[in-house]
């Protein structure tokens, strides 16, 4: 599922992702992308619509560390780097959104040379599943696939 977002004057593809809880990343992978400038006023894109039920959005405060919100969140510090896209710092700052995988939520990344159906074999989803939880996959290296663990 995703909703039509229209661009407005002065969106950044970090603001839309502010207003949308959507990972910056997961908009461009949505909507073939390449980079964040390729935003255009009045132009429609794709939100996807399942963050909302897959992550949660985390608001950085004074003191917190990647180390100290994975603790509590339990997660790890490269899982949560991928998601929010963050480079190779631990460095965050105050007021910062993350996004962090629900406590059921299971992350993975796609590999060169994934297909369908080796994703969900690797994952032990079946591919109708992963396709109704993640709208579209493009099985691009790192493409983050995002799937509930089974009960």
């Amino acid at each position: 599922m995703y909703i039509d977002y229209v661009i407005q004057n002065g969106d950044t593809l970090e603001s839309i992702s502010k207003k949308t809880n959507v990972p910056m990343f997961q908009i461009l992978i949505q909507n073939g992308l390449e980079d964040a400038f390729s935003l255009t006023p009045g132009n429609t894109i794709q939100i996807p619509s399942t963050y909302g039920t897959m992550f949660v959005k985390y608001t950085v405060e004074k003191g917190d560390t990647l180390s100290s919100i994975a603790k509590e969140y339990g997660t790890t510090v490269d899982l949560i780097k991928q998601i929010n896209g963050l480079e190779n710092t631990n460095f965050l700052y105050e007021n910062e959104f993350l996004f962090l995988p629900r406590e059921d939520v299971v992350i993975y990344f796609t590999e060169e040379g994934d297909t369908l159906e080796s994703v969900a074999e690797k994952t032990g989803k079946s591919i109708l599943e992963l396709v109704e939880e993640n709208q579209k996959i493009y099985l691009f290296p790192s493409q983050l696939i995002a799937y509930r663990k089974e009960q």
